[in-house]
């Protein structure tokens, strides 16, 4: 009896151990998950502003410079680091995960797949408290999904459709026109900048000259204009709505009573 006393103790108690553990790696994984979550948030955020840069004018350096950081900051090495930065001071983290929050890995993830889905794969190893069956560590894996926030709504899928996948077009706020891409000069714009005295003796690319913008109305009283190579109007300001597009992305179908652009439409997808 004291034989099978001490046994069925033993067995109980790591039985006992075993629960703890698994709460011990429950409440870890909670954790991991939580910051996995918010990374994915993020970089989600960054792929709007990323997505936006062909819109705005290629040429100037601070876009340039705009562009290498989301680039830098939607990398997998990054959002790594962006991990790693919010368990540093996880102290379940720390004490259980071999390397401490330095030793995740996102190795496998996909940022921006087909331009719009975000895949953040989590991988790390932990350290049990006690060893199980000879195991003293395990290898675990979680996962998190993200859309990118560009602003894009899933089309409906008619009848007979399904399968197929509906081109998008680009359109401009009470504009009847649409685009077959965002990178369409009528929607990325060459604006610069340049001085009020000598707006009179310059010329568009047609040989046009340039009249008083009737959205802003310039008054004179400006340091700067702003003009595009194609267009024939100064305005006052570059937020003016006659040179500022706000682009949205639309399915084809939605569309409907809108013409092609004269310069990118010609060929309609």
């Amino acid at each position: 009896m004291t034989v099978e006393a001490a046994l069925g103790l033993t067995f109980f108690l790591l039985l006992i151990v075993s629960v703890c553990q698994l709460f011990l790696v429950m409440e870890l994984q909670l954790h991991m998950q939580r910051a996995l979550e918010q990374a994915g948030n993020e970089a989600a955020g960054f792929s709007y502003v990323s997505s936006q840069i062909p819109i705005w004018e290629s040429e100037s350096q601070l876009i340039n410079r705009i562009e290498e950081y989301l680039l830098t900051e939607l990398s997998e090495e990054a959002l790594r680091l962006r991990l790693v930065s919010m368990l540093s001071g996880d102290g379940l983290v720390q004490s259980l995960v071999e390397g401490g929050a330095g030793g995740i890995s996102l190795e496998g993830s996909s940022l921006r797949n087909n331009g719009h889905r975000i895949r953040l794969a989590l991988s790390y190893r932990i350290r049990l408290p006690v060893s199980v069956l000879g195991f003293a560590s395990i290898e675990l894996h979680q996962q998190s999904y993200r859309y990118a926030w560009l602003g894009d709504a899933e089309p409906e899928v008619k009848e007979g459709q399904e399968g197929q996948e509906e081109p998008m077009v680009y359109v401009t706020q009470n504009s009847q026109v649409y685009h077959l891409t965002p990178s369409c000069t009528h929607l990325s714009l060459s604006v610069r900048e340049v001085a009020p005295g000598s707006v009179d003796a310059l010329r568009n690319e047609n040989g046009a000259r340039y009249y008083a913008c009737e959205l802003c109305h310039p008054n004179g009283a400006e340091t700067i204009l702003y003009i595009t190579g194609d267009g024939n109007r100064y305005h006052g300001s570059r937020e003016c709505g006659g040179i500022r597009r706000n682009v949205t992305a639309i399915p084809l179908s939605q569309a409907e009573g809108r013409r092609p652009c004269s310069r990118c439409g010609q060929t309609e997808p």
